[in-house]
């Protein structure tokens, strides 16, 4: 099925509609063959039981109608998932509290979040209570605009030699 030639596959992003079946039933088989890789579902047509399904699977999902810096920025979050360096900025974060602010950066609504995570939107929320709490900014916005800034300092800094 997948040839990776000792190569490691960070991320396989799979279309939702696919003939003659759908990206869903290809999952098992990649995380047969590529345990490691984080499976991402891009479509256009997600509904409730998609959203459920992927979150089943525990997917992270991609509407097609997102802007291409949303799929760059799951692609950063899913490959290098230090990259914005949530941790260090905000060490009295929980890890729970820290994979919110990561999925809010590729897609800011609880739904979806909530998918990604396999949790509730309750619970989602509960976690940005307690994310403003800890961080003391009102809104995600500005912590989303923070971050950004701060880990395109960090690739910078890295780039440089």
């Amino acid at each position: 099925m997948l040839e990776t030639e000792g190569k490691s596959i960070d991320v396989i992003i799979l279309d939702l509609i696919l003939a003659p079946g759908s990206g869903f039933d290809l999952v098992p088989k990649i995380r047969q063959h590529c345990p490691s890789a984080q499976v991402m579902v891009v479509s256009a047509y997600l509904d409730a039981e998609a959203m459920l399904e992927a979150q089943k699977l525990g997917l992270l999902v991609l509407s097609k109608d997102n802007s291409v810096r949303r799929l760059r920025d799951a692609l950063g979050l899913v490959a290098r998932r230090d990259d914005y360096g949530v941790r260090v900025m905000f060490p009295k974060l929980s890890d729970r509290q820290v994979e919110t602010v990561e999925q809010a950066m590729v897609d800011d609504d609880d739904g979806a979040i909530a998918a990604a995570m396999r949790i509730q939107r309750g619970t989602v929320r509960k976690h940005w209570d307690r994310i403003r709490e800890k961080t003391g900014l009102p809104r995600r916005r500005l912590l989303r605009m923070l971050i950004r800034r701060l880990a395109i300092r960090r690739l910078a800094r890295r780039a440089t030699p």
